[in-house]
């Protein structure tokens, strides 16, 4: 397995853990035995756990985030559509959500190292802003269309 695959399998498979048993019941251990890597080889991408776990809310905030700016040409409707279905897949399979990974890390609270912890406070206050601006956007559309018979275009 190469580094970036490596690196990028253990990402993947530590968020599936976490969200499934949550931050303090994973150990390193438990991570590379799912993708089926040495213990010590998890040092060659990760300083720690915490290190690992930080990496992962960057991403999936990222992501939550990103849902909501893409589009294009798309309707606000339909970016809200495309982003509530980015952080709530319909999928059975076994892959994490972002927003699972970042409520049940989340809910461990006190058990979180406080840098975890304060990523988290951040993370969710930078995409509760994003998601109420969006919000307003759409009120702002729909007062549009009552009052004048047509929508403003959207534009971000």
């Amino acid at each position: 397995m190469s580094a970036p695959n490596a690196r990028e399998e253990l990402s993947a498979s530590a968020a599936v853990l976490f969200q499934r048993f949550g931050y303090a019941r994973v150990s390193i251990r438990d991570i590379t035995a799912s993708v089926g890597i040495p213990k010590g080889a998890f040092y060659n991408h990760f300083r720690s756990k915490e290190a690992l776990a930080s990496a992962i809310l960057s991403q999936h905030f990222n992501a939550l985030l990103e849902a909501l700016v893409q589009g294009g040409s798309e309707t606000a409707g339909a970016r809200l559509r495309r982003h509530f279905e980015s952080i709530a897949p319909l999928t059975q399979e076994p892959r994490s959500s972002p927003l699972q990974v970042i409520s049940t890390l989340a809910a461990e609270g006190p058990a979180l190292p406080s840098a975890l912890a304060l990523q988290i406070a951040e993370g969710v206050r930078l995409w509760i802003n994003s998601e109420l601006c969006k919000i307003r956007c759409l009120e702002f559309m729909a007062r549009s269309r009552r009052r004048y018979g047509k929508s403003v275009p959207y534009r971000t």
